[in-house]
C-alpha cells in the first residue's frame, strides 16, 4: 500500500474526519534489529486513490457556480421580470412565487444570503396567499430556504424552518396519506440525527453567523439533545404506524426497529445520565422525555422485535437474520448482559448453520480478518460507515500504525501496544487510535463452533482525514 508524502508533516487541519482502514497483517523481526518486516493478510480497495475531504466536500449540497457576468444578467432578468409582472398583475400576482424563488437562487450564486432569504420568504408568502397558508406548494421554497441557511453555518434557523416544512406535511399527510406521511416521518428523523451529529463551527462559513454559540455551551447541547430526542420519538412514531396501520409482515418495520436502537444507543454514548439527572442544569428537558429514553431496555426492546418480524416473513434470507440475531447480541454485550450475549451469539451461529449459511458466509460473520467493532449497526467512530464511505472506495491515505493486541473471552482489550507506524505520523492520531481501542468493544470471534477464550490480532491501520 503506497501512502501520500504529506504524512511525513504534522497534521494542521481538523480531524473531525478522521478515519481508521485496518488490515490483518503478519509481523516478521529483523534479526538483530529492532524493526520487522509485515505481510497484509488482506487488502485495502484498490484503483484511484482519493482525498478523502475532498471527497466529502463533493457530497456537500452545493449551487451550480456560475460565473460572475452569467449571475449579474440573470439578476438583471429576475429584476425585470419581476418588476413587469408586479405592475401587469398586481404585488401577490401567482406568477411572483416562481420568479421570487429563481431570483433566491441566484443572489446565493452571488454571495447575498440575506437577499435570498428576503427572496425566499416573499416567495414563500405569495404563495400562501395564492394557495392557502398550509399549501406544501411552498415546499421548494423552504427547502431552498433551508440550504440557504446552511451555506452559513446557521444550523439553528435551518431546523426552524425544517420544523415548519413537517408541519405542513403533518398537515397535508397525517390524516389522509398514511405513506407519505412515512415519507415526512422518516425525512424528519434523518435530519435530527443530522442535527444531533453536527458541530455547529464546522459547517459555519462564516464567524459571526447570527445565531452562532459556541460549540461546548449549555443551550447548543440541549439542541442537539432534543434533536436527538424528536428523532427517538419519530422512529417510535414510525415503529407504531407501520406496525397498527400495515402490519408487523410490513417489509419496513425492521429498519425502522433498528433506526430505533440508534437513537437509543447515541444517547447511552453521548451524555453523561447520571451527572445530568442529580444537576439542576442538565441540557435537555426531562419532561418530554419517554419512559425508559435514556435507558437500554428501548434498543433491547427494538431489536428483538426486529428479529421476530423477520423470522414471520417467508422471504427472510438466512444471512439477513442471523446479522439482526447477531446485532442483538451485540447490544446485550454493550450493556453489559455478557454471559446472555455470548449465548445469544452462539444460538445466533447454531441457526446459522441450521440455516444453511455457507462457509464463506459464516466465516464473514463470526470469525472475519478482524474482529467486528459492536453494536456495528451504529456505525464505530472513525471508520467509513460512519463517515458513509463506501466500502470499495480507494483512499489517499497519510500513513499507518502498526498495533498488536489481545482480547478476552468477552471481546474487551486485555493488553495493546504499538508496534511502530509510517514516518512523521502525529503523536495525537496514535493516541486517539490506541484510545478508540482500548474503549472500544469487539464481538468475540467464533472458530469451529466454539467463543475464543482469549483472540491474538496484529493489524496495520492506516489512516487519513
Amino acid at each position: 500500500m503506497i501512502c501520500s508524502s504529506a504524512f511525513a508533516q504534522q497534521p494542521t487541519v481538523s480531524l473531525r474526519y478522521l478515519l481508521f482502514d485496518p488490515v490483518p497483517i503478519r509481523v516478521t523481526p529483523i534479526e538483530g534489529d529492532n524493526s520487522y518486516t509485515v505481510t497484509e493478510l488482506s487488502r485495502l480497495p484498490d484503483g484511484e486513490a482519493v482525498d478523502l475531504r475532498s471527497w466529502l466536500a463533493q457530497l456537500t449540497p452545493a449551487f451550480t457556480q456560475l460565473d460572475q457576468d452569467t449571475i449579474e444578467r440573470q439578476l438583471d432578468y429576475f429584476n425585470d421580470t419581476i418588476e413587469s409582472v408586479e405592475l401587469s398583475d398586481g404585488a401577490f400576482s401567482p406568477r411572483l412565487g416562481q420568479e421570487l424563488q429563481a431570483q433566491g437562487n441566484a443572489l446565493l450564486q452571488a454571495g447575498d444570503i440575506n437577499g435570498a432569504l428576503v427572496a425566499f420568504d416573499r416567495a414563500a408568502h405569495i404563495i400562501r396567499v395564492n394557495n392557502g397558508l398550509f399549501s406544501l406548494d411552498q415546499a421548494p421554497v423552504i427547502e431552498d430556504t433551508i440550504e440557504a441557511h446552511l451555506s452559513r453555518g446557521d444550523l439553528i434557523s435551518a431546523n426552524e424552518q425544517q420544523e415548519y416544512l413537517y408541519y405542513l406535511q403533518q398537515k397535508s399527510f397525517g390524516n389522509t396519506d398514511p405513506d407519505q406521511y412515512l415519507q415526512a416521518l422518516h425525512s424528519f428523523a434523518e435530519w435530527n440525527l443530522y442535527a444531533f451529529n453536527s458541530n455547529y463551527y464546522e459547517i459555519s462559513r462564516i464567524a459571526n453567523a447570527a445565531s452562532s454559540e459556541a460549540i461546548n455551551s449549555l443551550s447548543f447541547q440541549a439542541f442537539r439533545a432534543q434533536s436527538l430526542l424528536k428523532a427517538q420519538m419519530l422512529y417510535m412514531q414510525i415503529v407504531d404506524i407501520l406496525t397498527r396501520g400495515f402490519g408487523k409482515s410490513d417489509p419496513r418495520l425492521p429498519e425502522a426497529e433498528k433506526a430505533l436502537a440508534v437513537t437509543s444507543y447515541l444517547y447511552l454514548t453521548n451524555f453523561d445520565l447520571a451527572e445530568d439527572f442529580a444537576s439542576e442544569q442538565r441540557p435537555y428537558d426531562i419532561s418530554m422525555m419517554p419512559k425508559n429514553a435514556l435507558g437500554s431496555r428501548i434498543g433491547k426492546d427494538a431489536l428483538e422485535r426486529r428479529i421476530v418480524y423477520l423470522q414471520n416473513r417467508p422471504d427472510t434470507d438466512p444471512q439477513t437474520l442471523t446479522e439482526a440475531r447477531l446485532d442483538l447480541a451485540d447490544w446485550l454485550l454493550f450493556s453489559r448482559k455478557r454471559t446472555n450475549s455470548l449465548e445469544a451469539m452462539l444460538l445466533a451461529y447454531e441457526g446459522a448453520v441450521s440455516s444453511g449459511l455457507s462457509g464463506q458466509a459464516l466465516q464473514a460473520l463470526f470469525a472475519p480478518p478482524l474482529p467486528a467493532v459492536v453494536p456495528s449497526f451504529a456505525h464505530p467512530r472513525f471508520s467509513r460507515a460512519a463517515l458513509k464511505v463506501p466500502q470499495d472506495l480507494a483512499l489517499d491515505y497519510h500513513g499507518y500504525i502498526d498495533v498488536d493486541y489481545f482480547l478476552n473471552k468477552y471481546g474487551q482489550i486485555r493488553t495493546a501496544q504499538v508496534l511502530g507506524s509510517s514516518p512523521g505520523t502525529p503523536v495525537e492520531i496514535t493516541e486517539r487510535l490506541m484510545r478508540n481501542l482500548r474503549n472500544a468493544q469487539f464481538r468475540p470471534r467464533i472458530q469451529e463452533g466454539a467463543l475464543l477464550e482469549s483472540d491474538h490480532i496484529t493489524a496495520r491501520f492506516y489512516y487519513t482525514y
